[in-house]
């Protein structure tokens, strides 16, 4: 096996960037001026999504019903991109072939893992919502972070320009989803 993962998603981000970055900026209707100056990285991200993320799906299921050297191999690609991918979507994916097919460690670090993954998302998301119509300090950190090493150290940027503790805090666990309020 590769001794280490190469996640393209934050070299595909860097190229599609550089490309809109040459275009004219389209107006956004709908965008609040704050998130207007941030077009080209929000189109690149977005892009970046819709054609880096899909081959990904063709990777889990046959993993998880191999056997031998294939599945020893399975299992060392998706420990790699638990560990040394560039973004959640990668860490999800990684986490679940471990948990099918990896040892009772395995499936604890991975646990792990998505913990921390869950812990950024939960921090940077209201950051980055908020960014659409307000200033947010850190947002230029963020979209050069996540040009030079993807969406985790992105987000990692973000929060440590708010000072917000990088790892969750013993205990931590992410909130269900509100249910909807019906009449």
């Amino acid at each position: 096996a590769a001794p280490e993962y190469d996640s393209w998603a934050a070299r595909d981000y860097r190229s599609l960037l550089a490309r809109f970055r040459q275009a004219p900026v389209p107006e956004m209707p709908g965008m609040g001026p704050m998130a207007q100056q941030y077009v080209p990285e929000l189109l690149a991200v977005t892009f970046l999504l819709a054609m880096d993320f899909p081959p990904h799906q063709n990777f889990s299921q046959p993993c998880r019903e191999s056997e031998g050297e294939l599945r020893a191999h399975c299992l060392a690609i998706a420990r790699k991109m638990l560990d040394q991918g560039s973004n959640l979507t990668e860490a999800q994916i990684g986490a679940s072939v471990v948990k099918a097919i990896g040892s009772p460690d395995d499936v604890a670090q991975a646990v792990a893992r998505l913990r921390e993954m869950e812990w950024l998302m939960a921090k940077a998301v209201p950051l980055l919502s908020a960014a659409e119509t307000v200033a947010v300090a850190g947002m230029d950190d963020f979209f050069e972070a996540f040009a030079e090493s993807g969406e985790t150290a992105a987000m990692q940027a973000l929060l440590a320009r708010h000072r917000i503790p990088l790892v969750p805090p013993e205990g931590w666990t992410k909130a269900a989803p509100k249910a909807a309020v019906t009449p």
